[in-house]
C-alpha cells in the first residue's frame, strides 16, 4: 500500500471548516467504508509528492520537468502553464488521500478550499490544445512527446455540478518510453474544489465515474 500510493500527499494541516468546528477539511475525503469494498485509503502529508503527482500525472506537460521545451502549436505553452498552476494552486488549502481498489486501480484525492475555474481549466485541456506535441531537452537528450486530452460524459448524477472529467494519453515518440494514460475529474462543491486523479485508461470510466461520484458527494453532503 505504502509503495503504491506513496507517490502523492496532502499539502497542509488540517483546518476546521467554520460552518461546523466538529468536521475538518480532511473529514470530506473518502473513507473505507464509503468505497468499494476491498478499497484500502491512506491519507496522505508530504507536500512534495503531492505537487509531482498534480503536476506529472495529470494532462499537461508538468511544471519544471523539461528544458527548454517547445510546444506545437505555440499557444499551447500557455494553456499547459494555466493548467498546471491550476493544479498547483489548489495543494495550499487541500487535503488529500490515495485509495487503492481491489481492481488494482490507484487514485489521488484532493478536496481543495482554493477556488477553481473549472470551466475554464476544463478548457485549456480540450479546447485549442486537446493534441499538441512538446519537443524538450534535458541532461544533453532531446525528446518528443505527444499530448491528447478529451472531455468524458459526467455521470447522470453529477450532470448538474459544476464539473469535467478528462481522459488523457501521452505518447511519447521514443518507443522505449511506455504511454501515459489517466482519467482526471474536477469538481467545484459548495466552497470546495474537488480533484480526483485516477491512474488508467478510458476503459476504466465507469469504475472511475463511481470513486468521483462517491467523493463530490460527500462534500456535497457534508460541506
Amino acid at each position: 500500500m505504502v509503495g503504491l500510493l506513496g507517490t502523492a500527499a496532502c499539502a497542509t494541516p488540517e483546518a476546521t471548516l467554520s460552518d461546523d468546528p466538529g468536521i475538518t477539511r480532511a473529514d470530506l475525503l473518502p473513507e473505507v467504508s464509503e468505497l468499494p469494498a476491498g478499497s484500502q485509503v491512506e491519507r496522505l502529508d508530504r507536500e512534495d509528492q503531492m505537487i509531482l503527482n498534480l503536476n506529472i500525472h495529470a494532462p499537461s506537460d508538468g511544471i519544471g520537468l523539461d528544458m527548454n521545451p517547445v510546444f506545437d502549436p505555440a499557444q499551447c505553452e500557455k494553456e499547459s502553464l494555466y493548467a498546471d498552476e491550476a493544479r498547483a494552486g489548489l495543494i495550499e488549502n487541500g487535503s488529500a488521500s490515495g485509495t487503492l481498489l481491489a481492481s488494482g486501480g490507484t487514485y489521488v484525492t484532493l478536496v481543495s478550499e482554493t477556488e477553481t475555474d473549472v470551466p475554464r481549466v476544463i478548457e485549456a485541456h480540450t479546447g485549442q490544445c486537446s493534441s499538441y506535441s512538446v519537443t524538450s531537452t534535458s541532461f544533453g537528450s532531446t525528446s518528443q512527446r505527444t499530448i491528447q486530452t478529451e472531455r468524458l460524459d459526467l455521470p447522470p448524477t453529477l450532470i448538474s455540478e459544476d464539473a469535467g472529467i478528462l481522459h488523457e494519453v501521452s505518447h511519447p515518440d521514443n518507443p522505449d518510453w511506455s504511454d501515459t494514460e489517466v482519467l482526471l475529474g474536477y469538481a467545484t462543491v459548495n466552497k470546495y474544489t474537488v480533484v480526483v486523479l485516477g491512474y488508467q485508461g478510458r476503459q476504466s470510466q465507469p469504475e472511475f465515474d463511481d470513486v468521483f461520484t462517491r467523493v463530490v458527494e460527500k462534500v456535497r453532503r457534508l460541506g
